[in-house]
């Protein structure tokens, strides 16, 4: 079918089934998404080998159904190594357990979206691993090195990335104990308005937890914890966070920032492409958000970084507890904590 072009076949494809069992297998070189199991129910994978680097879109695992467990899988994908969707109407993708895996991407560790047309409920996700795929033949992102540091070495784009952008529900996440390694930024969380539903409703995103990660980043791009203005993210929790940043803004780069960052409502929900990659803060960048608890968090960097570590915008109900930048610890009128039309931020060391 050639590259990059519609129709291409995906090496394994499940709609409707139920008790599916793959295990112990081997699939290689897909034209397109590797294995996709979609509408189904009660599916167990376990310990199968992934290598899909061939051709644009070649997703290790897509994953749109109920009553789920994968463990033991080594994925090596050109694009997403696992994607949950969300693509019928009145279906969750829902009860999920993913645990003990090593993926490796040049686009997105582990992800939650894009298509979130009922939701996501009940996902678990840990001891996992995320690193670069081991073959780039197509993804050679343009980016300059102001931004990313050695621009010439692929990156994944970024490690966890949660998003409700449909008009569907995202609840009862859990992400803990990960390790990634050469990502452009650790964690994505996007409520958007792409509005694949009838009803134009935005999505509702709450309860989502995240702990005990260790991440090297290697781009400005921080963390991104962004709702809407009205549809807020709601009760997220990070705790436990190490991230390393070898590179940094400085001084003289920040009048080429854009000010205010634009909300870009519609636009693709990526961390390079929804609000660019220059954003005002190192490490957190939060907006529209209602309830946020960040406890036990260390960021450091090799250089210094003439942003703020945090900048929250448009929140309500801020925790930061025991976060350490550069090996100080945060405090309430720190520079490293700018906010906007904040309040109830509180700062606890």
């Amino acid at each position: 079918m050639g590259l990059n072009t519609d129709g291409r076949p995906k090496n394994l494809f499940f709609i409707g089934c139920t008790h599916v069992l793959l295990r112990d297998i081997s699939v290689l070189n897909s034209a397109q998404v590797t294995i996709s199991v979609s509408g189904c129910k009660q599916v167990n994978i376990d310990g199968i080998y992934l290598r899909s680097l061939v051709n644009w879109n070649c997703d290790g695992l897509d994953i749109d159904a109920q009553d789920v467990t994968i463990a033991n899988c080594v994925i090596d994908a050109e694009d997403d190594a696992i994607c949950f969707k969300s693509e019928y109407l009145n279906k969750f993708c829902e009860n999920i357990t993913v645990t003990n895996c090593v993926v490796s991407s040049l686009c997105n560790g582990i992800k939650l979206g894009t298509g979130s047309r009922t939701g996501f409920r009940n996902i678990t996700v840990n001891n996992c691993v995320i690193k670069k795929a081991s073959v780039n033949g197509y993804r050679h992102w343009k980016m300059t090195p102001d931004v990313v540091d050695s621009p010439d070495i692929q990156s994944v784009n970024t490690g966890i990335v949660i998003l409700g952008v449909d008009g569907g529900l995202v609840e009862n996440i859990n992400f803990s104990n990960i390790v990634m390694t050469d990502v452009l930024s650790p964690i994505f969380i996007r409520v958007g308005r792409r509005f694949l539903n009838p009803d134009q409703k935005p999505s509702v995103m709450r309860h989502i937890t995240i702990q005990n990660v260790r991440a090297e980043s290697r781009s400005i791009i921080p963390t991104i914890i962004a709702g809407l203005a009205d549809s807020p993210a709601e009760d997220i929790r990070l705790a436990n966070i190490r991230i390393t940043v070898p590179i940094a803004v400085h001084a003289d780069s920040l009048r080429n920032f854009p000010n205010p960052v634009p909300e870009n409502l519609k636009g693709y929900p990526e961390n390079r492409l929804t609000f660019g990659t220059r954003l005002p803060a190192s490490a957190f960048y939060v907006r529209h958000v209602r309830g946020l608890n960040l406890s036990d968090i260390s960021v450091t960097f090799r250089e210094n970084d003439a942003r703020p570590a945090f900048y929250i915008d448009d929140s309500k109900g801020i925790m930061l507890k025991s976060v350490w930048i550069d090996g100080k610890p945060l405090a309430n009128k720190d520079a490293m904590l700018s906010q906007t039309n904040s309040e109830r931020i509180e700062v606890v060391n």
